[in-house]
């Protein structure tokens, strides 16, 4: 949903693209499938004749080589450059100097000694270091007003500082203390925001807590509740899938994300950096809307061995999963997609490794808000 999404607009804006077919070394790898996939997508997407001829390479970024033919010579990454140069048009010439400062927050970063720092393009007029703007959401509802301290632009492959951005210019700045992605930083006197895509919401809520059980203190020097707050805020300033919110006791904190796995990897890095917690079980966030009970939903999409697809389809089923689409690929192999409620993805991860002997793919970007789906759900045998 993600990739569509951003290939749509960019066809809206009449971009021409190129599509680089990555990864082309592998055994398993399958070009002609996907260049046949991408060209449906952009059918689908009503591109016009032009965008739908489309030139295309393969190559390898492992490696470091791109060619226009699969069996080409396989040295660098000159052919990719002369494409991109040949192809892409010059930039049109910025003639919004003299507007109001606006620019679409795209990036979010955090630095230790100046704090905050959003990163986006200049869309119209300039912006001066100590110049006060104002940062507003995508509903044009003001967030916070504040003066810029640094601004600092790419010259090369570094980042320096720099005294004006103007209009065209990619930069990132910082002074916000609340600003996020997907807000427009403008000019006192803008009051309609830029057009921006909305943030998906966190769907799997844990509590993270102070490790409290007779092995406390083995593991990790770090075992304090206020310095696990202070690195998971920390962890919320750059992460913006991430949200932190204190309980009434002070003790836990509930920590929101995109899934287990975006979780997983929060508590794997937080336990290399010498932190000890205790770790609750995941929950699913519901919310109601018009008297109305939801819960979060997810696109599904396995790509497993044939063998392997009956007790896939099996034990989706048992988690109320719904099948959208069914392809194989005439190599023994199949691509499974379904919606599945969050809830029902729970410890299936692990479960799913086990079906397919670990020769599965499984992907699950969020999708919705969707009708709460009553009734039992399967749960894990073994474990919490």
């Amino acid at each position: 949903p993600q990739t569509k999404f951003v290939t749509s607009k960019a066809l809206a804006l009449g971009l021409r693209p190129i599509v680089v077919l990555n990864k082309v070394d592998k055994p398993d790898a399958e070009p002609d499938r996907a260049l046949d996939e991408c060209f449906d997508l952009f059918a689908s997407l009503d591109a016009n004749d032009d965008q739908l001829d489309f030139p295309h390479m393969y190559a390898s970024g492992r490696n470091g080589w791109a060619d226009a033919e699969l069996d080409g010579p396989r040295q660098d990454l000159h052919a990719l450059f002369n494409l991109i140069v040949n192809h892409v048009p010059e930039p049109k010439q910025v003639h919004q100097q003299e507007d109001d400062f606006r620019m679409l927050a795209t990036t979010l970063g955090s630095d230790p000694f100046v704090g905050r720092i959003l990163t986006g393009r200049v869309e119209s007029g300039t912006l001066k270091v100590g110049a006060t703007v104002q940062a507003i959401s995508r509903i044009g509802q003001k967030i916070e007003q504040f003066r810029v301290t640094k601004i600092q632009a790419f010259r090369g492959l570094a980042q320096q500082d720099i005294e004006e951005a103007q209009a065209g210019d990619i930069v990132s700045i910082a002074g916000m203390a609340k600003a996020t992605v997907a807000d427009t930083i403008c000019a006192l006197a803008v009051d309609e925001p830029l057009e921006a895509q909305p943030i998906d919401p966190p769907p799997i809520t844990v509590a993270f807590g102070i490790h409290d059980s007779p092995l406390a203190g083995r593991d990790g020097k770090k075992v304090q509740s206020r310095v696990i707050r202070d690195r998971l805020y920390k962890e919320a300033e750059s992460n913006v899938a991430i949200k932190i919110a204190d309980t009434p006791g002070g003790e836990a904190f509930e920590v929101s994300g995109r899934g287990e796995l975006h979780l997983s990897v929060l508590i794997e890095n937080m336990r290399r950096e010498g932190f000890e917690l205790a770790v609750g079980r995941p929950q699913v966030i519901i919310r109601e809307v018009d008297g109305v009970k939801q819960e979060p939903y997810e696109t599904v999409i396995a790509d497993v061995e044939e063998q392997h697809q009956g007790a896939i389809m099996e034990h989706l089923g048992l988690r109320k999963a719904e099948m959208t689409n069914m392809e194989p690929d005439g190599k023994g192999r199949v691509r499974l997609e379904f919606l599945v409620p969050s809830r029902g993805l729970i410890g299936f991860r692990s479960q799913f490794l086990t079906l397919t002997s670990g020769t599965g793919i499984l992907n699950s970007p969020f999708s919705h808000y969707g009708e709460y789906k009553a009734g039992e759900m399967a749960k894990r045998i073994n474990g919490r």
